[in-house]
């Protein structure tokens, strides 16, 4: 969503540029941590905080979804080489348009490939959040398709899950 895209970019340049360098390493683990638990578990701490429905599915799809963006973000900035920012500031740019003249675009494939990343997570994760009472394909795989021992069900909910992610990953 364009929410975990905000959010997770927004946190990625914090850390990335200016006084949120030190902090760096903090949201690195904090990201590797978070970026270990299942969405289940996710799932599992929020609808007792938030309620049961739409709004913990949300928070925990915008979880789940924004660790890639933070990871790929601080990794295509850190990645630009130095002597392009330092050639930028030879020829008399300032920080910021060095950020967006030179370290954004060549960041810019990186980021992508998080975006990437977390779209896909996000659409495997919004089947879980019919567990949480949020509706989608995710209630055809829950409730008929391993509940009630219904394949054809669970093909119903899966294959359009699948195809949608594959459709996905194609347009990025």
């Amino acid at each position: 969503s364009i929410a975990t895209i905000i959010v997770g970019f927004a946190i990625g340049v914090f850390a990335s540029v200016g006084i949120g360098k030190q902090f760096k390493h903090l949201i690195e683990r904090i990201t590797a941590l978070a970026n270990a638990l299942p969405a289940l578990g996710v799932l599992a701490i929020l609808i007792p905080i938030l309620g049961y429905g739409m709004k913990s599915a949300a928070v925990a799809l915008l979880f789940c979804g924004v660790m890639p963006i933070i990871f790929n973000t601080i990794t295509g900035l850190g990645s630009v080489p130095q002597y392009m920012i330092e050639l930028g500031e030879g020829l008399g740019m300032s920080k910021v348009r060095v950020f967006f003249n030179i370290k954004l675009p060549l960041a810019c494939p990186v980021i992508m490939a998080g975006v990437r990343s977390s779209a896909i997570i996000i659409i495997g994760c919004a089947t879980l959040a019919a567990m949480a009472g949020a509706g989608g394909l995710g209630t055809l795989i829950y409730a008929a398709g391993v509940r009630g021992f219904d394949p054809i069900m669970l093909l119903q909910g899966a294959l359009p899950v699948c195809l949608f992610a594959l459709f996905v990953d194609r347009i990025f």
